[in-house]
């Protein structure tokens, strides 16, 4: 199995109407949505959800899928996350991604990323007033489905070398 797939149309349909209630500049960026199905960290904490700027080379492989040049961004999005959280964690984690994102109108390539500055994090503690923690919670949520996971493969393959050497002492 590949560690990444293609996100299905209920991803887009998310990304879609947070363009369009939070970024309608972004509409015109060409944002190609994808699922990592293996946990990532960094700086010790699970990554959730990430957003590139597309390389040339991505550009020029996603030209077919994405007319005019291909993809513009790429978002990533941990699959245990997009299949254990509400629509309302999806709509945060995906506006969380976008603040990243900065279009420059007048530049020859207008997509651009940076951090997150003072009025983005004003913003976003406004519209997650009710759930200031959200990403904290899904990050202790997929740690615990992935060190689950983890437990399971290993008392699996525990199970199955006791069996190995029930077979080998009845020989």
């Amino acid at each position: 199995m590949s560690r990444y797939l293609d996100c299905g149309k209920d991803v887009y349909k998310v990304l879609e109407k947070i363009q369009e209630k939070h970024f309608s500049d972004l509409r015109s960026a060409k944002i190609k949505c994808i699922f990592d199905t293996k946990k990532r960290k960094s700086g010790g904490k699970v990554v959730l959800a990430s957003i590139r700027k597309a390389s040339p080379l991505i550009k020029h492989f996603t030209a077919d899928e994405a007319p005019e040049d291909g993809f513009d961004y790429i978002l990533t999005i941990d699959e245990k996350v997009w299949k254990h959280t509400d629509e309302k964690d999806k709509e945060r984690l995906i506006r969380h991604e976008l603040r990243h994102t900065f279009i420059d109108d007048e530049a020859k390539d207008p997509y651009k990323l940076v951090p997150h500055d003072y009025e983005d994090f004003k913003a976003e503690l406004e519209l997650n007033k009710e759930d200031p923690l959200w990403s904290e919670r899904i990050a202790c949520l997929v740690s615990d489905i992935y060190d689950q996971e983890k437990e399971d493969a290993s008392d699996k393959k525990k199970s199955r070398g006791k069996a190995l050497k029930r077979v080998h002492r009845k020989r």
